[in-house]
Order: C-alpha cells, then structure tokens, then sequence
C-alpha cells in the first residue's frame, strides 16, 4: 500500500469515521434485535456490549504501541511473513466481503418494504454499488469531507426521538434485570454485530497522522458517543412500546417515526428514510475503501486494483440478491457474520502476544 500525503487524517478525523462506519442500517433494527434477545433488559445488554469493545480497543492500543504506522494486514506481514501476510489479506478482503453483503440485503429489504416497493432490488443496489464504487476510489480526505456533508442527518433521528418521550411508558421497563445476569450476557454478544464498525481503525492506521493514543483516544470515544446513542434510541422505543408490541416490530426506530404526523408531513417515515439512507451509505462507502485499499496490495497499477474493486462488488451483488430473497437467509447470515466478527476481533491481541514472544526469543538469542 502507498500511503501518499494526500491520503492521511488527522487523528482527531478518527472520530468521525468511526461513528459513520458504525451507525449502519442496523440502528433501525437494534431495539428489536436486543428484544429478541435479553427482553426488556436489552439495554443493559447493549451496555455491556459497549464494554466489551472498549476492551477490544484496549487490545488494538496495545499492538498498535508496537506497530504505531501499520494496518493489521502489514502487521501480519511483519511478524509472519509475507505468504501467511497474503493470506491474511484474503481472509480480511472476505470479512468486508460478508459485511458489504449483509449491508446491501438489509438495505434492499428495508427499502422494498418502506419507501420502493415497486422497484427492482436490483436497481436500488446498484445504484448504491456504482456510487460507492466512484467514492472509494477517491482518497480518504475525499471521503471524509463527504462524512461532515451528511453529519447533521443524525440530529433529524435523535429529534424525532426525542419527540416520542412524550408518549413513554416507564413501565415497559420493569421490573428491571429480570430476564436474569445469563441472558443479559448472551444478548450482549449480539448486539456486537450492530456496534461493528470500530475495527476500521484497524485497517487505516497507516493513513491516520498522530501519535497512537491520540488515535485511539478518539476511538474510544467514537464508540462512547456510539454507545450512548445506540442506548437513547433503545431505551425511546423500549419506552413507547411495550415488550410485547416491539416483538413484532422488525424496525421498531421506523415504526415509532410513522406513528408521528405534522401538518405538512404525512408520512415522515418516508422523508425520514430518504434522507437516512444517504448516512448510512457512508458505512457501505468506509468498508469497501478497505477492500479496494487491500486489493491495491495485491495489484501494482491503479487501473487494475479498481477493475479487481469493480469485480468485487459485482460479487457482492450477486450474493446480496440471493440472501435478500428470503427473510430467515438475512437472519442466518447475520449469525455467521457476527461469528466472523469474533474471530476477527480477537486477531490483534494473540498478534500482541505473538510480538511479545517474539521480542523475548530475539532478546534471549541476543544475550546468547
């Protein structure tokens, strides 16, 4: 990878992509997904799942002391070499592969069901495809500029939000912690999957200036502000719908904005959404800049990495349209994903222990 001048942020920039990377098509669907699993105390799961990743992030501070200007795909390279390093690369291009996948099935659904019902899906993907496909070639500042442009769409959800505590129940929430520590703690596993976006820092790294807990300051405060949003918004729709009507309720946050009407907006699920999607492409936009930057590895001339990035999302959508056909293929492949997920995560800490064993072989055979 030629990290090029043009390319690098600042680390205070970290924040902003974390956020964008994060807060995805899954914050529509995150109360009812936290229902399904801890019940009325999915918050609690959603919580604990915040701590999880600031451990995570803990982790990622730790390689990165040692590696403070590489992305995890050269850090493999260093320590393993460049064979398993190439394979390595494979396996990450695969994950984001997976990501971009679910991204495009959930997106699709969502708008066949709410706002095109008439249009093919795979018209709407494309659309999204080719629009991505142009932004990720472009440089990181590029798409950073595009972040701060589409920010104050987050103001429009936390303000319809808001708006509905007028009709909250607290009741709905009690009596509290009663579905019990275990299923708290089981929910917290998935809702990881809807926090997913904080790795990123993984892979850009080498394009981020500053010192490393400048960067990873940022980060965890990224998934703070995340974390707190993500938890306002649960516990709105927790309050205006009670366990037993959220349990019917796929996007309980789209539901809640339809029940609103003002006198010059009928539907303003529909003017909601339409301006929604344009935020939440710039998390499909942040994932596939890190394939097309991993395929640039892998291909010498720009014109080549970008038909391979080309190539790529033609693979995506193919694979998209056949797991939005069917609801349960959707929430089938969002359990391997989210498995996926796991193991990826736990990469950067036995690549920590790995460097420390490393470093006191070299340090036993220098002595020698």
């Amino acid at each position: 990878m030629m990290e090029s001048l043009k390319q690098k942020v600042k680390a205070s920039h970290v924040f902003l992509l974390i956020i964008h990377t994060q807060i995805g098509v899954g914050v529509l669907s995150l109360p009812y997904t936290l229902s399904q699993a801890s019940g009325a105390d999915g918050w609690m799961s959603l919580i604990l799942a915040g701590v999880w990743i600031q451990v995570l992030l803990g982790t990622f501070f730790l390689l990165y002391r040692r590696f403070p200007n590489k992305n995890l795909d050269q850090i493999v390279q260093t320590l393993l070499g460049n064979w398993v390093g190439n394979v390595a690369k494979v396996l990450f291009l695969l994950f984001f592969f997976l990501i971009d996948v679910l991204f495009i099935a959930i997106l699709v659904r969502m708008l066949d069901r709410w706002i095109l019902p008439e249009t093919p899906s795979v018209v709407i993907s494309l659309i999204v495809l080719v629009l991505s496909f142009y932004l990720a070639r472009e440089s990181l500042q590029v798409i950073l500029r595009f972040l701060i442009a589409v920010t104050p769409v987050l103001v429009l959800l936390v303000t319809i939000a808001t708006y509905s505590l007028k009709d909250a129940n607290i009741y709905h929430l009690l009596p509290i912690g009663h579905q019990g520590i275990g299923t708290i703690f089981k929910g917290s596993l998935d809702a990881i999957l809807p926090l997913m976006g904080f790795e990123v820092i993984l892979f850009l790294n080498a394009y981020i200036t500053g010192t490393v807990k400048a960067k990873f300051k940022m980060a965890v405060w990224a998934n703070v502000f995340t974390l707190m949003l993500y938890l306002y918004l649960t516990l709105v729709c927790f309050l205006y719908f009670s366990p037993e009507e959220i349990a019917f309720l796929p996007e309980p946050m789209i539901y809640l904005i339809k029940s609103y009407t003002f006198q010059i907006i009928e539907r303003t699920d529909l003017v909601f959404l339409s301006v929604w999607v344009v935020y939440i492409f710039t998390s499909f936009v942040m994932f596939t800049f890190i394939c097309g930057d991993i395929l640039k590895s892998f291909f010498k001339k720009k014109k080549r990495a970008d038909r391979a990035l080309a190539v790529f999302l033609l693979a995506v959508l193919c694979l998209a349209a056949y797991v939005w056909q069917i609801e349960e293929r959707i929430d089938e492949y969002s359990m391997y994903l989210t498995y996926s997920g796991y193991v990826l995560l736990l990469i950067p800490g036995l690549l920590y222990i790995l460097s420390l064993c490393m470093r006191k072989r070299d340090d036993i055979e220098k002595t020698h």
